[in-house]
């Protein structure tokens, strides 16, 4: 009898170990899904038009008609801040690099939050480019 509640409580505190580790959250840990993920301030239809006011195609790029998509990583910090900014999938011809720059000039993002904690969240973007036909 006493082997036996020994044993079930070992599990009850190995259980209440592992579920206080899950619902622990570390704000200097990079995270790709959060209860509330960060979003452009204004919401995504203003940032697209500032991608489009921004972003210029390279001459490179027109001559030889490049078209497609960048697929952009970028760190939203705990202050609203794009850092870590890279290519995933890139076009070249300067292209890659535009992205990159308005990236860098962005306006802040509303932060990314896990059980109301502010913290770091990696996302991936898309920019497409299409030449006017």
């Amino acid at each position: 009898m006493i082997k036996q509640w020994l044993i079930w409580l070992l599990f009850f505190v190995g259980f209440q170990s592992v579920l206080k580790a899950q619902n622990s959250i570390n704000p200097d840990s990079v995270y790709t899904v959060v209860e509330q993920m960060p979003q452009p301030v204004g919401g995504y239809a203003k940032f697209y038009k500032y991608l489009d006011e921004n972003i210029y195609y390279t001459q490179q790029a027109i001559d030889k008609k490049i078209e497609g998509y960048v697929f952009v990583q970028f760190v939203v910090d705990k202050t609203g801040r794009l850092e870590n900014i890279k290519i995933v999938k890139g076009l070249g011809f300067g292209l890659d690099e535009e992205v990159i720059r308005v990236f860098e000039e962005s306006p802040k993002w509303t932060i990314g939050k896990e059980k109301n904690i502010p913290v770091r969240v990696r996302m991936t973007f898309s920019v497409i480019f299409r030449l006017p036909r």
